[in-house]
């Protein structure tokens, strides 16, 4: 899922420079494009965490 993920973005990001002239558009995507990954990664730890919490009850049960 993660990989698909960043694979779409980067699929994205490089369709997009194509059709960008403008630089303040280009610089508003990028920036929006951090937003963006900052919370993938959130999301992606918030997975993380769930498996490890899913684990330690598996141990314990």
């Amino acid at each position: 899922y993660m990989k698909s993920m960043v694979e779409h973005v980067i699929l994205t990001l490089f369709n997009l420079r194509m059709e960008f002239d403008d630089i303040g558009m280009l610089e508003f995507f990028y920036q929006n494009l951090g937003k963006s990954l900052r919370i993938i990664r959130k999301e992606f730890n918030v997975l993380e965490l769930l498996e490890k919490i899913k684990s330690v009850q598996e141990d314990s049960s």
